[in-house]
């Protein structure tokens, strides 16, 4: 519960340092919105997401923040670029591209059985034709009791790359639905 003070401080500033600048703003309280609300409306939801990033990048990441201080000079408050910039230069930076195999290989791992019904992972059955050939099969994994590897990508959808993967194969973008 100690960061719901940080998140209502960042949306307290959100709110004071854009959303008021913002042409059609009437403010929190929903009685201060007027009569002819659907006529006055002035943005779509797709217009003020782009008004936000831009917001967030030149208004938000350059501005100084009282947190954001450099040890050296305490005295100082950094922007988010600012302190961005001193931990590239006391740590460095290689800048890396990541292709489409990288970001499935960075996805959460799970290690299942394909039984008859398919796997299942957090409570949900998940079963595609690609599974067929190793169903009650052992893996080959000896490390992971013969199980198979399935790049979960619950956080994108629910699913799960129906593909098994053995050791050192890629992993397999399809999702099971």
């Amino acid at each position: 519960m100690r960061g719901k003070g940080i998140v209502e401080a960042t949306f307290d500033a959100i709110n004071t340092l854009f959303c008021q600048h913002v042409a059609g703003y009437t403010g929190s309280s929903t009685q201060l919105r007027g009569d002819r609300v659907a006529a006055e409306a002035a943005w779509t939801v797709a217009d003020l997401q782009d008004l936000l990033d831009e917001w967030l990048l030149c208004g938000w990441q350059c501005r100084p923040h009282d947190a954001l201080r450099d040890p050296y000079f305490p005295r100082k408050a950094l922007s988010p670029n600012d302190k961005y910039a001193a931990l590239v230069a006391a740590a460095g930076y290689l800048p890396v591209t990541l292709t489409g195999e990288d970001y499935l290989e960075l996805l959460p791992v799970a290690w299942r059985q394909i039984n008859d019904y398919g796997i299942q992972i957090d409570y949900r059955t998940y079963d595609a034709p690609e599974l067929g050939p190793h169903r009650r099969e052992h893996s080959g994994i000896a490390a992971r009791r013969g199980l198979w590897r399935f790049t979960t990508t619950r956080m994108i959808c629910p699913g799960c790359s129906c593909a098994p993967q053995t050791a050192g194969s890629p992993p397999r973008g399809r999702t099971c639905r």
